[in-house]
C-alpha cells in the first residue's frame, strides 16, 4: 500500500512518483519498468519512492484514489441534465489519465479500480444515493459498476478512434438492460 503522508513534501514527492511512472509508461510497456525506472526518471531517490510506496501497483493505487476523489469533488459542484450525462462526464475525467488507465487495462488490474472504490465506499453510497438493506448487496452493486468501468474503458482503448466513450457508454447501457430483461424473464 501507499504511504503517503499528509504533508506537502510528501505529497509532492508522490506526484513526481506519479509522473515518473506516466513517462515510463509512454516508453515502455509496465512489465519491462522496474521500480529504478520510475526514480530515476521523476528525480526522486531510491528511499523517497519505497517511504512512500512499496510496489508500482501502489503507484497505480495512489492515482487512482486521486482520480476518484477529484472525480467525486467535480461532480458535487457540476450541474447534470440527467445520471447518463453524470457518468460520462466521471468516465470523462478518468481519461484524463490515459496513460495510467490504459496501462491499468492492458495489464488487467481491474483489482486496483475496485480496491480504490472500496476504500471509499461510504462516499459511493452517498453518492449513487441508493438504500443497501446489507452489505452484500452494496458490495454486488459495487462490483457489477466497476465491472462495468472496466468493460467501457477497455472497449474504448480497443476502438480507439473508432468509437467514441459516448458510444461505448450506450453500448454498455443497452447490453446492461439485455442482460437484466433476460433475467427477469428467466431466460
Amino acid at each position: 500500500m501507499y504511504h503517503i503522508a499528509n504533508d506537502l513534501r510528501a505529497k509532492k514527492s508522490a506526484e513526481l512518483i506519479c509522473q515518473g511512472l506516466e513517462e515510463c509508461l509512454k516508453e515502455m510497456p509496465l512489465n519491462k519498468i522496474h521500480i529504478v525506472d520510475i526514480y530515476k526518471k521523476c528525480f526522486v531517490s531510491r528511499a523517497t519512492f519505497y517511504r512512500l510506496f512499496d510496489t508500482i501497483e501502489d503507484v497505480f493505487a495512489y492515482e487512482c484514489d486521486l482520480i476518484r476523489e477529484d472525480t467525486m469533488k467535480a461532480v458535487k459542484t457540476a450541474k447534470f441534465k440527467n445520471k447518463n450525462e453524470e457518468v460520462l462526464f466521471c468516465i470523462k475525467r478518468w481519461l484524463k489519465r490515459e496513460t495510467l488507465i490504459k496501462a491499468m487495462i492492458d495489464n488487467r488490474l481491474v483489482g486496483i479500480l475496485y480496491d480504490s472504490h472500496m476504500r471509499n465506499a461510504e462516499s459511493l453510497k452517498e453518492f449513487y444515493a441508493i438504500y443497501y438493506e446489507n452489505d452484500t448487496q452494496f458490495n454486488c452493486f459495487l462490483s457489477l459498476l466497476i465491472s462495468m468501468i472496466f468493460a467501457a474503458l477497455s472497449i474504448y482503448f480497443k476502438e480507439k478512434g473508432k468509437t467514441s466513450v459516448e458510444e461505448v457508454f450506450e453500448a454498455i447501457c443497452y447490453n446492461t438492460s439485455k442482460i437484466i430483461d433476460s433475467w427477469k424473464s428467466g431466460l
